[in-house]
């Protein structure tokens, strides 16, 4: 088993569930949570809670699916970009854009993150909180994958 197996397997166990105990993961830790799909969870703000889901990949690559509808079905619009986790902020950078007057190629997001579970997350921006959840697919019954 590598070190890096080891320390997932050990992020798996725990659930961190305040701004303290994220602060206190490093940011290799976070980086290996975050590979995979997220989706906006449900119950958040209207503008926060807009059909999206983001894949993170283990070589710092990302994508982010915005659907017009909550069935997930076709991506009105989608963004690529490089990820990276430093000092417990996620930052990515758009290298590509379905829609570049939207989200400009080249732009730069800056989220800390507040708390990290292994099929959860908490970010801030702005003053802005958005949880995210570790799914596939997005909520709806019909929801199918991209």
């Amino acid at each position: 088993m590598t070190l890096t197996k080891f320390i997932y397997g050990v992020l798996v166990g725990l659930v961190l569930t305040n701004v303290s105990a994220a602060a206190s993961v490093s940011d290799e830790d976070i980086r290996l949570v975050l590979i995979g799909s997220w989706v906006n969870a449900p119950g958040q703000s209207k503008q926060l809670s807009i059909p999206a889901r983001q894949i993170f990949r283990d070589n710092g690559t990302t994508t982010l699916y915005i659907y017009p509808t909550s069935e997930c079905r076709d991506p009105a619009a989608y963004f690529e970009g490089n990820w990276a986790v430093i000092g417990g902020m996620l930052i990515t950078r758009i290298t590509g854009s379905t829609h570049p007057a939207l989200v400009p190629i080249g732009t730069i997001e800056q989220l800390e993150v507040l708390a990290i579970e292994p099929n959860r997350i908490v970010l801030e921006a702005d003053d802005e909180v958005y949880v995210r959840d570790k799914s596939e697919t997005c909520y709806a019954e019909d929801a199918r994958r991209t």
